[in-house]
């Protein structure tokens, strides 16, 4: 069994392209889902700056959050009644 999550897309030009994040990591798709947010929001967010600390593995390797600080995303999101 593989120690990293993968995840595959297929770019433009119809190449398929498998990248893995380390242990422990979710995906941007796996991280929308913990946070109940869509995945193109949460790219957004990434994009603009907004979001949860994310991390790349490598140099051109895919995108990953760590559970720790989706978290503190959502406790520093919080709205007080």
């Amino acid at each position: 069994m593989s120690s990293k999550n993968t995840t595959t897309t297929t770019t433009s030009r119809g190449a398929l392209v498998v990248t893995e994040v380390p242990q422990g990591a979710l995906t941007t798709k796996q991280a929308a889902a913990y946070i109940a947010m869509a995945a193109g929001t949460l790219e957004n967010k990434r994009l603009a700056g907004e979001g949860p600390r994310w991390g790349r593995h490598g140099r051109k390797g895919g995108i990953y959050y760590r559970v720790v600080d989706l978290d503190a995303y959502l406790a520093a999101n919080l709205v007080e009644a």
